[in-house]
């Protein structure tokens, strides 16, 4: 077959430097060592850098730290040896049998792809999702350390995450959505844009909502109210609609503080609801009409307005319609996985580089039936193996079910498992959940 070359990439990302190098070095010793010494220490690592990449390219791939991260738990694992029979557990292995079938699937395209660097790409990550999640649940065996070390990891890692994504309100956002004569904006943080750190939210507040239900703590409450600020200044309908539905969720099923978990959450939504009033009237000071106050409050909840800064995008609706169409012209192994948005010239979208915004249409035309089957499998099969696990009894499973139920939804108009930083979360969250379950 002949492979047409990729001319195009989604971003910009400088080659990695011999400062970058050693820093990258560093960390893997560091690292290596740690998960050598104590296993859960490896888990902590993986949960610390997942949503900091400092992405460089080398060759047709990127270095980055969670990459690096995982390479190191990986090394350093294999001095407990002992707990590698943990892969064997039924709990454990019915997951490893999911994302195994899913990264199957996605090599399987590869025969299907015009473009072969991104559909090796897009297996290489699937792979990699594997490799996370048994590095995780390997790393999650100590029991005795799991709650005191991995919970103030997530903690700590969401309200960096947070406070990170919320300086951008003054320093200056990557995006915004243009309401009247107002611009919103939208934060993203460290995060790949505005969408993706509301599906990495999700998951923070199921962990921390989940945590402050089973045993009250301040430090969680703060972390929650944070985190759900962020989530609020996001700007996504689907990641502040889902968010709501992960508090009520957990608090039906886990109803013993509900108070003391509601409470920063309500916080989180009056000091939003002031911020608003307060930039409403800061720009009608400046000029703009109050008229627009109506036209404000619809683009906060994003009825109207269009968003900037994220050109050569398209709408939902034609990206829906240039993957079925994509997907008819190749219907069982479908089109090769990461060759959507370099194949949407064909069906129209002329200029338009972006994957559909669905992560069931992204599986339908990556990879035909076998892929979505697969993907299926995963998600909603996920969501009932959690299920069935001890959901009132365990707030990590109480938590890693919420999560999920949120994720496999908000895939229905997004596609949050493209990006590794949100995919990395939620795989962390579930491995420790299968650890609970298993005992």
């Amino acid at each position: 077959m002949h492979y047409r070359p990729v001319v195009d990439r989604f971003v910009e990302i400088p080659a990695l430097d011999p400062i970058w190098f050693m820093l990258f070095v560093a960390a893997f010793i560091g690292i290596a060592l740690l998960a050598q010494k104590r296993a859960a220490y490896g888990l902590l690592a993986l949960i610390t850098t997942a949503p900091f990449g400092f992405a460089h390219a080398v060759a047709h791939t990127t270095v980055t730290l969670p990459k690096v991260a995982l390479l190191a738990v990986v090394l350093g694992l294999c001095a407990h040896r002992s707990l590698f029979a943990r892969l064997r557990k039924r709990e454990a292995r019915t997951w490893i049998v999911a994302f195994a079938a899913v990264a199957a699937a996605t090599m399987l395209s590869v025969t299907q792809a015009d473009f072969l660097a991104p559909a090796l790409r897009a297996s290489f990550k699937a792979l990699e999702a594997l490799l996370v999640f048994a590095a995780a649940l390997l790393a999650s065996d100590e029991t005795e350390t799991l709650d005191p070390l991995a919970l103030p990891a997530f903690a700590a890692t969401a309200t960096l995450v947070s406070l990170l994504a919320l300086l951008e309100v003054f320093l200056g956002a990557p995006s915004g959505l243009n309401v009247g004569s107002i611009v919103l904006p939208r934060i993203a943080g460290p995060l790949d844009g505005p969408n993706q750190l509301a599906g990495f939210l999700e998951i923070g507040i199921a962990i921390l909502a989940a945590a402050q239900l089973a045993r009250p703590r301040r430090y969680t409450a703060w972390a929650l109210a944070v985190a759900m600020l962020a989530e609020l200044l996001t700007l996504s309908r689907a990641g502040i609609a889902l968010s709501v539905v992960v508090l009520a969720l957990l608090a039906y099923l886990r109803p013993q503080h509900v108070r003391a978990t509601i409470l920063p959450a309500v916080g989180a939504f009056a000091f939003a609801i002031l911020f608003a009033l307060l930039a409403v009237a800061g720009n009608i000071a400046g000029g703009a009409h109050v008229a627009d106050f109506m036209t404000w409050i619809r683009g906060l909840l994003r009825l109207g307005g269009r968003q900037t800064g994220a050109g050569g995008v398209g709408t939902r609706s034609e990206l829906w319609r240039a993957a079925l169409a994509l997907w008819r012209a190749h219907p069982w192994l479908g089109i090769g996985a990461g060759n959507y948005h370099l194949e949407l010239g064909r069906v129209g979208l002329q200029g338009v580089r972006t994957q559909p915004n669905s992560l069931y249409l992204q599986a339908l035309v990556d990879g035909g039936i076998p892929l979505f089957a697969a993907t299926l499998w995963l998600w909603i099969g996920g969501v009932v193996r959690l299920a069935r696990a001890s959901i009132r009894a365990n707030p990590w499973v109480a938590a890693a079910f919420a999560a999920t139920i949120a994720l496999a939804l908000h895939g229905l108009i997004d596609n949050l498992q493209f990006y590794p930083k949100v995919l990395t979360w939620w795989l962390l969250l579930v491995a420790v959940a299968a650890r609970c379950h298993a005992e």
